[in-house]
């Protein structure tokens, strides 16, 4: 056999054929929809088609040539580097036998000059080329092994952040047990699926994962960066911390990538509840000075449409028109009221008390009851007995009804059946998250149609709602958020889209008493029948009087239209007024009058003296006079008056004229004026 001739026959054979060779293993093996996607490029190693259309002509070179040598240089020196491990062994395999196909057709030709002994060549050729591919793989992979294995190993094992180190071709070699529950997926998972780690990285910060590595490999300096990955199981998005460090060879050559990836995720969570806390302190602030003057407003509104409803009697279509500004006034009475909320949630927890809070819960079930539909289930699980909370009772109440109503929210936009509220102890980390030596939490679990990421980050947000088509405010989350952590505990929220939210409370507890709870049957949502008109006003009590013979009041208020309400109204009622707009004004009259007056009714926040310091002076000139604080700055019962360290009735502003009559004559301990 003449073995020059043969090799040269190949030789020229192969680059007669190369073009169509590569162009047709491009489109059907490497390119195609249909290869396999165990073969397929994935992460930041996928080759471009120029990168494939040099692979193929060096794989050709080299079996049209015989020259390996050269061929385990250009391995050694760029393909390790550029083409997944698997993805080069497979497609090498793929080109060789297309190639061996090709001229075992043109063997069998008449006229073709490839016999027996050009395919012997080939066949030992190729033989040689994949040999120095596997050769080649298997001593980088030698050369990356680490020294003392085992006990790394066994280190690794007992650390809470995740320890890895993979090939620059993407095959992960070694990944640390603390995998498991940051992500879902077992250590075999890594091992054995190529890049398993890019898909559970989320799609917006794909580009920073893909950058640390890619600038990790050029620079062949130790990089990191943080981005957010998805656990398969528990659908939580984690911030990871990813460290990564190229290893080098003797010769300088990136053998593999070493890195470390620390779940920071309760650091970023703390982070954000400090910025969300002072940004709820701010707002709480801006929200009670907006809530006192808006109320002034409001109840003059509200005031001067209830004289007027009883004097246009006989006109439907003004009536009609007063009653539609009756009922705006009173939506933005209450949009008021949830502002106050709010604002207390953000600043003060108020007075704290030991609270059973599967009581809480319940008082709250029932309270949202009717604006769930008749198709949604409430339910709440408890164990047999659980720790007391100290805290405010009410403040958490309104806390827990506004989540509570989210999830109906939710349930009823998304299609969802129920909404669970489950009652637990705290365990180790849930304690370890509050700085508290005992922990209870309470989870409010809905299947309705869930957050998207973007909603999820903003649901704590003051004034963020995605329901402002119904009326949503977006108060109701922030507001939770303030009381919890005004309550030294945490709200947390988890979400997914189309499966549903839970947002867990965490609150600090009492060690040493426990209470048995009571169970609650599941309940079934209500027809919701919306709010109740405008509230019926006794024309008898606001029509004009010839002669006005009641009690003689003394009204203090520094805004005048609230001012001039209040005398129309309880003029009209009966009652003799007189109407000042100071505090110096209201204890001149005091200390003259010739005849007593029977009630002092006062705003609170006024200047320069305020309704405290009025009280406190009118006292010391009529101790046994009643007194009313009227204010549109707290809808608390009774304001606290630390000089007299007595308390005195208050009504909150915004009101309905039936409101003041009713709250006089019970301050009076008397029927309406005659």
């Amino acid at each position: 056999m003449n073995t020059s001739g043969n090799a040269d026959l190949l030789s020229r054979v192969i680059k007669e054929e190369a073009e169509n060779l590569l162009s047709d293993w491009m489109t059907q093996e490497v390119m195609g929809e249909s290869e396999p996607a165990h073969r397929r490029p994935t992460g930041i190693h996928a080759p471009t088609s120029a990168e494939w259309s040099a692979l193929g002509e060096r794989v050709l070179e080299a079996m049209a040539t015989g020259d390996v040598e050269s061929f385990s240089v250009w391995l050694w020196s760029v393909a390790l580097k550029r083409y997944p491990d698997r993805l080069l062994q497979s497609s090498t395999q793929s080109l060789t036998l297309r190639t061996h196909e090709h001229l075992m057709k043109r063997c069998g030709q008449e006229s073709s000059p490839v016999g027996s002994d050009e395919l012997a060549l080939f066949r030992e050729r190729s033989a040689d080329v994949l040999t120095a591919l596997t050769g080649s793989i298997i001593r980088r992979t030698r050369d990356a092994m680490p020294s003392e294995a085992s006990e790394f190993q066994e280190m690794a094992s007992v650390l809470r952040d995740t320890l890895y180190s993979s090939l620059i071709g993407g095959t992960v070699r070694y990944v640390s047990p603390s995998i498991e529950p940051l992500t879902g997926h077992s250590v075999a998972d890594f091992l054995d699926k190529e890049g398993l780690w890019s898909r559970l990285v989320l799609p917006e910060d794909l580009k920073i994962y893909r950058m640390l590595l890619s600038e990790a490999m050029e620079t062949g300096e130790s990089m990191e960066a943080v981005y957010r990955l998805r656990n398969v199981e528990t659908h939580r998005v984690h911030h990871v911390l990813d460290r990564v460090t190229p290893v080098h060879s003797p010769t300088g050559e990136v053998l593999r990538l070493d890195g470390i990836v620390i779940d920071i995720t309760d650091r970023i969570e703390f982070e954000t509840r400090l910025e969300r806390a002072e940004q709820l302190r701010i707002l709480g602030q801006l929200a009670r000075d907006i809530a006192h003057d808006f109320n002034n407003l409001l109840v003059s509104i509200l005031g001067h449409t209830d004289l007027l409803l009883t004097r246009m009697k006989g006109d439907e279509t003004a009536t009609n028109g007063l009653r539609m500004v009756a009922r705006a006034a009173e939506k933005g009475a209450r949009l008021t009221e949830r502002l106050l909320a709010f604002a207390r949630g953000s600043s003060s927890a108020g007075t704290r008390e030991f609270v059973r809070l599967d009581e809480v819960v319940m008082e709250a079930i029932e309270l949202a009851r009717p604006s769930a539909p008749r198709h949604l289930e409430l339910r709440l699980d408890s164990p047999p007995s659980i720790s007391l909370v100290e805290g405010n009772p009410t403040s958490l109440s309104e806390a827990i009804l506004n989540l509570i109503l989210n999830g109906i929210h939710a349930c009823t936009e998304g299609q969802g059946t129920a909404v669970t509220l489950k009652i637990n102890e705290g365990d180790v980390d849930d304690c370890h998250l509050i700085g508290a030596s005992h922990s209870i939490v309470l989870e409010i679990i809905d299947d309705g149609h869930g957050m998207s990421e973007e909603v999820k980050m903003r649901v704590f947000e003051p004034l963020f709602t995605t329901r402002t088509a119904v009326g949503g405010t977006g108060l109701g989350c922030a507001l939770a958020f303030g009381v919890a952590i005004e309550h030294g505990g945490v709200l947390e929220v988890d979400s997914v889209e189309n499966l549903g939210t839970t947002f867990t409370l965490i609150l600090p507890a009492t060690v040493e008493t426990k209470v048995e709870t009571r169970p609650m049957t599941p309940v079934v949502g209500l027809q919701h029948t919306g709010r109740e008109g405008p509230a019926v006003v006794d024309a008898r009590v606001v029509t004009g009087q010839t002669e006005r013979t009641g009690p003689r009041v003394l009204s203090v208020d520094d805004d005048p239209n609230v001012r001039r309400l209040l005398k129309d109204l309880l003029h009209g009622a009966g009652y003799r007024v007189t109407s000042v707009e100071s505090g110096a004004e209201a204890l001149e009259l005091l200390r003259s009058e010739t005849e007593p007056f029977d009630l002092l009714l006062l705003d609170v926040m006024m200047h320069p003296m305020d309704g405290t310091e009025l009280y406190t002076r009118a006292m010391q000139v009529r101790p046994d006079l009643p007194a009313l604080f009227c204010s549109g700055h707290s809808d608390d019962e009774t304001v606290s008056v630390p000089e007299a360290l007595e308390t005195v009735p208050m009504i909150a502003k915004p009101f309905r004229a039936a409101t003041l009559f009713q709250t006089v004559r019970k301050v009076l301990g008397t029927d309406a004026p005659s």
